[in-house]
């Protein structure tokens, strides 16, 4: 049996309007001679979409309550809502998380996989911030230095607008400051001239 290794954009189709890559998705379901896997990194990468797009939530949360005899969903709380739409997805196409720690494959719903801090950072980082899970990651990267290895990290500079976009919620995190190149430049490269 080959495995097929799946990206987010793939398995996240079925919730986005008019996703040319639903179809192919419908396709790719039906071959019973492949296995299809992903990463802890795809979960968190679709966890941390839902939460930013609303219309995508809106139609995950649709598809949940059409495919699952489900009557109603607003009495749980929105982390378990897209919970419940990520295992939804994973089970209609039968994709296995890949584990670090074990060379098998785990169900999301038994998810007691080995996550490394970095994913753990980020998982709590994005219920709060909503930023891109990449711009999260880079930030995640800077702290975890900071926090497990005991390499002080101060700044992150980006001048990536959205990544700035986070600093409030990321300021609470007084480790690491996440700074623009001119604020940077200002504190830090003038009194060294």
């Amino acid at each position: 049996m080959k495995r097929v290794y799946l990206d987010t954009s793939l398995i996240l189709s079925p919730f986005r309007i008019q996703d040319p890559n639903y179809s192919l998705m419908k396709i790719i379901k039906k071959q019973n001679h492949l296995q299809f896997v992903t990463s802890t990194l795809s979960i968190i990468e679709i966890f941390n979409i839902l939460l930013r797009e609303k219309e995508t939530f809106k139609l995950a949360l649709n598809k949940l309550l059409t495919n699952n005899d489900l009557i109603e969903l607003s009495f749980l709380s929105k982390n378990l809502q897209i919970r419940l739409a990520i295992e939804f997805l994973l089970d209609y196409y039968n994709i296995h998380i890949l584990s670090d720690d074990k060379p098998e494959f785990e169900k999301f719903r038994s998810i007691q996989i080995k996550i490394h801090p970095i994913f753990k950072l980020l998982i709590s980082f994005t219920i709060s911030s909503r930023l891109r899970t990449l711009d999260l990651l880079h930030y995640c990267h800077a702290k975890y230095f900071t926090e497990y290895k005991d390499f002080s990290i101060n700044y992150v500079v980006t001048a990536d607008h959205l990544f700035q976009s986070g600093r409030e919620v990321l300021k609470s995190d007084s480790i690491t400051l996440l700074l623009s190149p001119e604020t940077f430049i200002d504190l830090e490269c003038q009194k060294n001239q």
